[in-house]
C-alpha cells in the first residue's frame, strides 16, 4: 500500500513556505538534533524510536499524567549537545522545546498555560485547553456551534483549520493573499454557518487542505493574537476537542481535582479498554491526542448509520487521512518524520533518513 505523504509532505514543504506562520528559528531544536543524530550515529539513530522522549523526559513513561523528570546535562549525549550549540539553546530551553514539539507537555492553567482575557467567561480547564491549542474564542465557540457536541471531535478539525487560515490571512500581505490561495471568504463564510446550514464542499475541503499541510509541514511559530507558541497541528485539534468534551461536563464526578491534578477516582487510565474520559489538562498533548482519535472513530461511527444525512458526511471531508496514518504509524515516529521533512528541507539532512522514516511509517500502514 502506498499513502504518498512522503511525496505529498515534501511538495507542501516547497509550494506553500510563505503561507506558513512566521518560523522562529531557535525554535528548530528538533531539527537540530537530528541532525546531530544522523551525524554522529547514522541514518537510522535511536533518538528516532518512539519511545525515546517518553523514557527521557517522563518520569513514568507508561502514563498519560506522568510529570516532566529532571534530565541532568551528563544524560544527554554527543548529539544533543552539539545540536544545542548549533540552535544556540542551553539544556533546559532544548529539553522545554523537544518536550512540546513530541507532545509531552500539559495544559493545567496558570501552570502550563497562562490565562488570556478572551476565555474569561470560561472554566479555567476549558479556557487553558483551547488557549494551548492557540484557538480565538469566536473560532472555538462557532465551530462546536455549527457542528453539534454530538460532533465534537470534528468540530475541533473545524476550529483548528479555521484558526490556521485566519492567522495566515494576517501575516500575509493582502496583496499576496491571492498569489498563496489564501481565501478570506471561506473564512467568512465559515464563520456566518448556523447549526442548521450545510458547508460548502468547496470550503470544507479548503479548510482539510490548510489543516493536513500545517500536520505534514509544521513550523514552529507564536499565534499572532493569543501569543503562545503553535504546537503541531495534531495536538491543538486534540485538545480543542478535549476542551468540548469538558464542556459537555460529566456524569458522576469530575476527572480533576481543583488543583488540576487527575482524580484517580474518575479520571481514565488511558489503557486500553478503559473508557472513562481522562483529566485532560493534567495529561499530556500525546496521550490526550490518543484519547481524541477513541473519539473521533465514534463519531465517526455514529456519522455512517446516517449515510442520507448531507450535513455530516460534508462535515467527515475535515478527518482524511492524516489522523489514521498518524494513528497506525505511532505519534512519536510521526512527528519525527514531519521533523525529518523539515529538518531536509532547511537542508540539515539528506534524503535517505528521511526515506527511512517514511519506509517505517509505510510498512506499519501497510500491516494493517
Amino acid at each position: 500500500m502506498s499513502l504518498r505523504i512522503y511525496g505529498m509532505a515534501l511538495a507542501i514543504s516547497v509550494v506553500s513556505p510563505c503561507a506558513s506562520s512566521r518560523e522562529v528559528p531557535a525554535r528548530d531544536f528538533p531539527e537540530y538534533l537530528m541532525q546531530s543524530a544522523i551525524d554522529q550515529d547514522g541514518d537510522s539513530p535511536g533518538i528516532l524510536d518512539e519511545d525515546y522522549a517518553r523514557k527521557l523526559l517522563l518520569t513514568t513513561p507508561g502514563s498519560p499524567y506522568s510529570n516532566m523528570r529532571s534530565v541532568d546535562v551528563s544524560e544527554l549525549d554527543a548529539s544533543w549537545k552539539e545540536a544545542m550549540g548549533r540552535a544556540g539553546y542551553g539544556a533546559d530551553e532544548s529539553l522545554d522545546v523537544y518536550a512540546r514539539r513530541m507532545g509531552l507537555t500539559k495544559a493545567r492553567p496558570r501552570l502550563d498555560v497562562d490565562m488570556r482575557p478572551s476565555y474569561a467567561a470560561y472554566d479555567p480547564f476549558i479556557a487553558a485547553q483551547a488557549i494551548k491549542a492557540a484557538v480565538d474564542e469566536d473560532i472555538f465557540r462557532q465551530s462546536v456551534s455549527y457542528t453539534g457536541f454530538h460532533n465534537s471531535a470534528l468540530a475541533a478539525n473545524y476550529a483548528v483549520g479555521a484558526q490556521i487560515l485566519r492567522d495566515k490571512l494576517y501575516r500575509v500581505p493582502l496583496e499576496k493573499h491571492d498569489e498563496f490561495n489564501l481565501r478570506a471568504d471561506v473564512l467568512e463564510r465559515f464563520m456566518a454557518l448556523e447549526a442548521q446550514d450545510v458547508i460548502d464542499e468547496y470550503d470544507g475541503d479548503y479548510l482539510q487542505r490548510l489543516l493536513k499541510a500545517e500536520i505534514t509541514d509544521f513550523r514552529p511559530g507564536v499565534s499572532p493574537s493569543l501569543d503562545v507558541d503553535y504546537l503541531p497541528a495534531q495536538f491543538r485539534v486534540a485538545r480543542v476537542a478535549a476542551a468540548y468534551h469538558d464542556q459537555t461536563g460529566y456524569f458522576g464526578g469530575f476527572p480533576c481535582l481543583p488543583s488540576g491534578a487527575h482524580n484517580p477516582a474518575f479520571a481514565g487510565s488511558g489503557m486500553e479498554g478503559d473508557t472513562r474520559a481522562l483529566c485532560f489538562v493534567d495529561a499530556t498533548d500525546q496521550d490526550t491526542y490518543a484519547w481524541y482519535l477513541g473519539q473521533l472513530k465514534d463519531q465517526m461511527a455514529g456519522i455512517k448509520r446516517y449515510p442520507d444525512n448531507e450535513k455530516e458526511s460534508v462535515i467527515l471531508k475535515l478527518l482524511m487521512p492524516v489522523a489514521i496514518i498518524s494513528e497506525v504509524a505511532g505519534i512519536a515516529s510521526f512527528i519525527n518524520f514531519t521533523t525529518g521533512i523539515r529538518a531536509w528541507s532547511k537542508g540539515l539532512i539528506r534524503s535517505k533518513p528521511v526515506k527511512n522514516m517514511y519506509h517505517k511509517v509505510n510498512t506499519r500502514m501497510c500491516g494493517v
